[in-house]
């Protein structure tokens, strides 16, 4: 009976060593067509032919047709940088406008100012006159960059005109 035992365990121990070993095994991901699939034996290989020579030289037409698009691809990186330029030119022209705009009104509400009564003393006399010698001089100062930022901004736009007709 001892016997038999020992002859069933062995047995039980075989099988189970045969299905854990079956078990153990992890299936391949073989891929198919466009999808994978899930297999027990091994994947096929595919043999790839052999990679053509670096020293062989391309075609004619592979060549003419890589010469072609580069050339396209310069003619359009070429017009995009064109583009961009004179875009940044006309935006400079703007922003020159805009500042001597901006002068212009700080000149206009200079000249606008009510002049301030100090009264008919002798003393408010001369600091109305000293308000208004301070007045002419920043006004002349702002006519004077009014004046120069106009000129600058007719440069920039004759400019912008003969490069970007």
């Amino acid at each position: 009976m001892q016997r038999k035992r020992a002859v069933m365990k062995s047995i039980l121990l075989v099988l189970a060593a045969v299905s854990l070993s079956a078990y153990g095994q992890e299936p391949h991901k073989c891929k198919v067509g466009g999808g994978f699939v899930y297999q027990d034996s091994p994947c096929k290989v595919q043999v790839l032919p052999p990679a053509t020579s670096r020293t062989e030289a391309p075609t004619v037409a592979a060549t003419a047709d890589s010469q072609t698009k580069l050339e396209r691809d310069k003619a359009y990186l070429a017009d995009r940088a064109y583009a961009r330029q004179k875009t940044e030119s006309a935006d400079a022209v703007k922003a020159c406008d805009a500042e001597a705009q901006s002068i212009q009104y700080e000149l206009d509400s200079v000249a606008t100012e009510p002049d301030l009564d100090r009264g008919g003393s002798i003393r408010g006399i001369a600091a109305m006159q000293l308000d208004q010698e301070r007045k002419q001089s920043r006004m002349v100062g702002l006519q004077s960059r009014v004046t120069a930022k106009r000129h600058e901004c007719d440069t920039l736009r004759q400019a912008h005109s003969a490069k970007y007709k």
